[in-house]
């Protein structure tokens, strides 16, 4: 977060807590593949969001996993699956 905040300044904003960044938020999008990403409570995060997408730019995650719970999944070189 120090480079972050030293490369783009206050143009953001910035949280500790991840739910807490998607509190709200139109959809996830997801840039990087830190190992503090790799886990989190998907059922959490689908109740923060508006509304269930995520655009996974690092292809993180398991497509039918994330349709099976309820997402539409959006990610690089793969078939996009919408959750209905």
């Amino acid at each position: 977060m120090t480079e972050a905040k030293r490369q783009l300044g206050d143009t953001i904003e910035y949280a500790i807590d991840p739910y807490d960044t998607v509190e709200n938020a139109d959809c996830l999008v997801l840039v990087i593949e830190w190992n503090e990403f790799r886990f989190p409570d998907w059922i959490r995060i689908k109740s923060l969001l508006k509304k269930p997408v995520i655009f996974d730019g690092r292809n993180v995650y398991d497509v039918n996993e994330m349709k099976g719970l309820g997402f539409d999944y959006i990610c690089i070189g793969i078939n996009t699956l919408k959750s209905k």
